[in-house]
């Protein structure tokens, strides 16, 4: 049997977190950030036991390495667990699920616990029934009347369509050039209407209105997605999404990349993409270089945004330092006195002045990445950065996340975790700003580890058991699988135990709830205390416990189960006698349902309850 995981996956960052939880189950991580490079690792290494792949890859996508997958290994052989941000693809991948092999199929927005347990379903032939149909794809961000307005009179639209930009169309140039493609376009989407701010390379459009039909629009996935991120089309005659394009095949195009246009406060105005007439050669590497181009037009599109408040700041400062040099002061004290306003913000900032040489930076900043103020001032905006990488982990994730080009103004904002000089997640937003006489660039570090770690405890919350502090039902029905997948792979026992507490309806009518509760606990305390780090203690419901023995064999779980009643009859309880449990042990035998299994265990402490209670029994090993 295979012993490796093929993944997909163009985010170097996203495929890490996926390598580990691969990891876990113990299988070697085969990680491709384009569809080719993942073909090859088939056809060298042939079918893996798992495929976890994204359905919008460069080169090839998705569709196409399932496809490839599915000539020499069927879902029984290689289960596929397949993840989009658009669910245009989704869908598309849903209603393909037979052919394609797909056992789980899930949105970029996941959390990463949901994608463990796809994995664990996935590898342990878990998953009864058929994928739940994704959810039908959202209508498109409805922008409400008053930033309509705000954005219609900043610039970037009239009210007939998207206002001709020379320097937004030079632009769009530029980038068909470094690309090497006939067709570029900035497009705008606001509503129901796509309008395309600049275009090269596409024909038969009004030259003043230049809208594209929404309903073929290619952009409006961009929009729409769970997760922004840039879309990939390498084929779209061979793609089962887009290949009855007809506006596409009107234009004579053939593939298609697209990235979002992120404002700084994170609304999406539009798409900059690129089009060409044949299959898309465009690497992970150009597709990283098309999300820093997008950061610049996002940009330039702030600056157009903020035109009329910015002349107006631009004027105001200008006088201000009239004033301050009429009086004999250098440009210095200005800056020093903005340090001293910087200083009392919570958020940590940095301005840049157009060659992104750094003017300010202050103490929250400082304190952030533990640099002293002075030391941040004798360096470049660039030079910040690589310096800053070294307080994490893994540096080159977040120096892909925080990725721009190296002139021009930008607009981003991007989510990375410290760990050094302490732990935090950091939340970066970089937009344009208008200095004196030049375009400068200022961003804000916000510490979001609190909220972070609140949506943490949450779903930790959600899998513990609040009276007894052990994992809950649904905690403990992940632990099943993710422990019986493990189980199968590495070919260890595995074995379970149901306890129940013996009388306990007596305890609690005699005694009281509250003692009845407390007895609960106390039980819980006896589990934890009598089980290794690798076993797991589970409230299964009511006064019933199961407790996840890892690594041994049935006659060793006996034993500890054995250590557990002993444990539990030193209980004295008044008007009651010594506290007792009684337990049914059985041993997980590779090929059977998890239900079984348990429903094994089950069967033999009803057989304890009716010997007597007090004692454990084992279920006869199936394997025998």
């Amino acid at each position: 049997m295979s012993d490796y995981a093929l993944i997909a996956e163009p985010d170097p960052g996203r495929s890490r977190m996926y390598q580990n939880l691969v990891l876990q189950h113990g299988l070697e991580p085969v990680s491709r950030r384009d569809g080719n490079a993942a073909h090859q690792i088939l056809q060298s290494r042939g079918a893996p036991a798992l495929l976890l792949t994204d359905l919008s890859l460069s080169l090839s996508d998705g569709f196409s390495l399932l496809r490839e997958l599915r000539k020499t290994a069927s879902s029984q052989v290689t289960p596929a667990v397949v993840l989009s941000a658009f669910s245009g693809l989704r869908l598309t991948a849903w209603q393909m699920r037979g052919e394609l092999g797909i056992q789980e199929l899930l949105s970029k927005m996941a959390p990463l616990s949901a994608v463990d347990r796809a994995l664990k379903r996935a590898l342990s032939g878990g998953r009864k029934g058929d994928i739940p149909r994704p959810g039908s794809s959202r209508p498109l961000r409805q922008w409400d009347e008053k930033r309509l307005h705000q954005v219609l009179i900043k610039g970037i639209l009239d009210e007939e369509g998207a206002l001709p930009d020379p320097g937004l169309q030079a632009l769009v140039a530029e980038v068909a050039g470094i690309f090497n493609v006939p067709c570029a376009m900035i497009s705008i989407i606001l509503n129901d209407r796509h309008w395309l701010k600049a275009q090269v390379g596409l024909r038969g459009l009004a030259s003043r209105k230049r809208l594209v039909p929404m309903d073929l629009s290619l952009c409006r996935h961009v929009v729409n997605a769970d997760r922004l991120e840039p879309l990939v089309v390498p084929d779209l005659r061979g793609s089962p999404v887009f290949g009855s394009n007809e506006f596409m095949a009107q234009q004579g195009i053939g593939s298609y990349a697209g990235a979002p246009l992120i404002s700084p406060e994170g609304a999406v105005l539009g798409v900059l993409s690129i089009a060409d007439t044949k299959p898309l050669e465009i690497s992970p590497e150009g597709v990283d270089l098309l999300v820093k181009l997008a950061r610049r037009v996002a940009g330039e599109l702030e600056v157009r945004c903020d035109a009329k408040k910015s002349v107006k700041r631009a004027s105001e400062l200008q006088q201000t330092l009239h004033q301050e040099k009429a009086k004999g002061a250098a440009l210095s004290s200005t800056l020093n006195y903005a340090q001293a306003v910087l200083g009392s913000m919570v958020d940590g900032v940095l301005l840049m002045d157009q060659n992104r040489n750094i003017l300010l930076a202050n103490q929250t900043l400082a304190e952030m990445f533990d640099l002293p103020v002075d030391e941040i001032l004798k360096l470049s905006g660039d030079a910040f950065m690589e310096r800053a990488a070294q307080f994490f982990d893994d540096p080159a994730d977040y120096l892909q996340k925080i990725r721009v080009l190296g002139e021009g103004p930008f607009a981003a904002q991007a989510e990375f975790e410290m760990q050094r000089p302490h732990r935090k997640i950091v939340k970066w937003i970089s937009k344009p700003i208008a200095l004196a006489d030049q375009q400068g660039q200022i961003a804000f570090f916000n510490d979001i580890t609190s909220e972070v770690e609140f949506a943490l405890e949450r779903e930790r919350i959600a899998l513990t058991d609040p009276l007894t502090g052990v994992t809950n039902r649904r905690g403990g029905e992940e632990a099943l699988a993710r422990e019986t997948a493990r189980s199968i792979r590495a070919g260890s026992p595995l074995c379970v135990g149901l306890f129940d507490i013996d009388f306990f309806k007596r305890i609690n009518d005699v005694l009281g709830h509250l003692e009845g509760d407390r007895v609960l606990k106390q039980f819980a305390q006896i589990l934890s205390e009598s089980i290794r780090t690798a076993d797991i203690a589970i409230r299964w419901g009511g006064e019933e416990f199961l407790i996840l023995f890892s690594g041994i064999s049935l006659q060793g779980a006996k034993e500890a189960a054995e250590r557990i009643r002993e444990a539990t009859q030193r209980i004295l309880l008044p008007a009651i006698g010594f506290l007792t449990v009684s337990a049914g042990i059985a041993e997980y035998t590779p090929g059977e349902e998890i239900e079984q299994w348990i429903a094994r265990a089950d069967t033999k402490l009803y057989e304890a309850k009716t010997s007597g209670r007090n004692c454990v029994r084992c279920a006869m090993n199936l394997a025998a």
